[in-house]
């Protein structure tokens, strides 16, 4: 196993303990993804059972306000003991709740983010139209960002 590959395992199973001692029940399946100085973590399968009845209900805003409450109340919490299990020290937390696809994706980004310059595009990868596409998206949702970097 590598290094890389413990680091995730370290998380992984610290991510799991965490949202089963704060929400109850962990995610039926869970891909880390370490790239410092980012950790991209995709949960799958983690809907609670309150939730799915909230669900049925259509009372989809009430159970984000919930969960972002939730996540906003123990982010500090969070990134304190994901850098008592690992060497990385996340300064920031982003997530997103798909509800529908009982789905979520975690962003921790750690205080250095010298290592930007360290990501390249795959190859056969063309980052322009990707670019295009985000700037638009944005642009029709909210507003074009001044500035759209690629990682």
């Amino acid at each position: 196993m590598t290094e890389s590959q413990a680091v995730q395992s370290q998380i992984s199973s610290y991510i799991s303990k965490f949202l089963k001692d704060h929400f109850g029940e962990s995610p039926e399946e869970m891909e880390v993804q370490f790239h410092p100085p980012y950790l991209l973590i995709h949960l799958n399968g983690f809907l609670l059972p309150p939730e799915k009845m909230l669900l049925d209900r259509l009372e989809n805003k009430r159970m984000l306000e919930s969960r972002d409450l939730m996540m906003n109340s123990l982010k500090n919490d969070f990134l304190e003991g994901l850098g008592s299990v690992s060497d990385f020290k996340g300064k920031e937390l982003f997530f997103d709740w798909n509800l529908e696809k009982e789905s979520a994706l975690l962003l921790v980004i750690a205080g250095n983010t010298d290592a930007e310059s360290d990501f390249s595009a795959p190859p056969g990868v063309h980052e322009g139209p990707i670019k295009d596409i985000i700037e638009m998206n944005s642009s029709l949702t909210q507003k074009k960002p001044e500035k759209t970097e690629l990682f």
